[in-house]
């Protein structure tokens, strides 16, 4: 009996040493497994990080682009600006200069006529008699 015991006794710690060494290695496997998971979701954070950050270097990259031709649209119509407003200062100008010269045009013409019809050419004087 002792024989049976101990043989069993043995048995059953060999059964069990061997269900502790089954569940201590489905336990690794079960935590690897974890691990490997765990070490996706990192990556895929990491790789939407990197897709993010590239996508804000495209992002910054185009805005720069569109700030520079806006400046550079901003100088030519600034450049454009200034010419008419230089054109249209030279046409007040001229066109200031022509009614200038009609005025002393026509300030003279009166003055001509008095001399000439005071003159013996048309033979009617300052009062208008002949």
């Amino acid at each position: 009996m002792l024989k049976t015991s101990f043989k069993a006794w043995r048995d059953d710690a060999v059964a069990s040493r061997l269900e502790a060494v089954i569940e201590h290695r489905l336990l690794a496997k079960c935590f690897a497994y974890w691990m490997i998971q765990h070490r996706g979701v990192l990556l895929a954070r990491v790789r939407d990080q990197r897709l993010v950050q590239d996508a804000l270097v495209i992002w910054i990259g185009r805005s720069e682009d569109i700030r520079l031709n806006l400046e550079i649209r901003l100088r030519s119509a600034i450049k454009s600006r200034s010419s008419r407003a230089v054109q249209c200062a030279f046409e007040i100008w001229q066109e200031k200069i022509i009614v200038q010269n009609e005025k002393q045009a026509l300030a003279i013409v009166p003055l001509w006529f008095m001399q000439l019809t005071c003159s013996n050419f048309i033979g009617v004087g300052p009062s208008g008699k002949v």
